[in-house]
């Protein structure tokens, strides 16, 4: 029996390819902003301003600004996907996002972006996603975490909510590691938390399924459930890689070049 297709998979975003004010709607803005990326299919029904870089990143910089319309619903057209092949193995989506002042949360809930990994197809695979939530008509909402097949069948039950709800203005780190299959399993941190959610099972999905990345967003759950005014949203740092975070290196010894006349003696620290 031949052996699964893997694919290693590690790349990050580089939102200051372009220049702040840029919208992001060719194919070749998509491939600068994520350089080593595999291939990026993109909805032929883009909004041409869905998504914009803007200075203000978390660590400086440009971050990508996304923009929910007023009374919108539904993922197209606001959405682009990049091909990850057949990981084989855990595949983690990583990245910071930010509500703006002001965002209108009063609708029927709605998807941050990039709105997550699918495992397998759309239509008959499982996508881990996060999803704001909770009472309509008011803006205090929490996170929700979500695992869910391509015909609406949840696997994380009972549901699952942050303790905290949303604030604006403020950057959240996100970390999903995903594996389909029988024997797979779904992880979510937040700020570098790990949260506990009851994951149920993974559908249908085989471990050499293919995989892609969302990058898209969308408020409502349905017609007529959009936001009653236009709001922006943030996300930077995005980063994908499979198997496990690296361990980052242990400090080596730094090396400097003295230029000029010195007199006395140099001393080495103690570590």
């Amino acid at each position: 029996m031949a052996a699964p297709k893997t694919t290693i998979v590690d790349f990050s975003s580089y939102y200051d390819a372009l220049s702040a004010g840029t919208y992001i709607n060719t194919l070749e803005h998509m491939k600068m902003i994520m350089p080593g990326s595999g291939a990026i299919t993109v909805s032929p029904n883009l909004y041409p301003e869905a998504f914009q870089l803007v200075t203000g990143g978390k660590n400086g910089g440009n971050c990508l600004r996304m923009h929910y319309p007023k009374g919108q619903v539904g993922r197209d057209p606001r959405w682009w996907t990049i091909d990850c092949g057949y990981p084989g193995q855990p595949l983690h989506l990583e990245f910071d996002f930010m509500f703006e002042d002001m965002a209108d949360l009063t609708g029927d809930g709605g998807k941050i972006g990039p709105a997550g990994i699918n495992w397998g197809s759309q239509s008959q695979g499982i996508r881990q996603f996060v999803w704001w939530g909770g009472t309509v008509g008011t803006n205090i909402k929490p996170f929700s975490l979500i695992l869910q097949q391509g015909d609406g069948k949840q696997f994380i039950q009972p549901n699952f909510y942050t303790p905290q709800n949303i604030q604006f203005g403020r950057w959240y780190h996100w970390h999903y590691e995903l594996l389909g299959g029988p024997g797979g399993h779904a992880k979510f941190w937040l700020d570098g938390e790990e949260l506990h959610p009851t994951v149920t099972g993974f559908g249908n999905t085989t471990i050499g399924d293919r995989c892609f990345i969302d990058m898209a967003f969308w408020a409502g759950g349905g017609e007529g459930s959009g936001p009653p005014t236009e709001f922006w949203a943030r996300n930077d740092n995005v980063r994908v890689y499979t198997g496990s975070a690296p361990v980052p290196p242990e400090p080596g010894p730094a090396t400097y070049r003295l230029e000029g006349t010195f007199t006395g003696t140099i001393t080495p620290l103690e570590p």
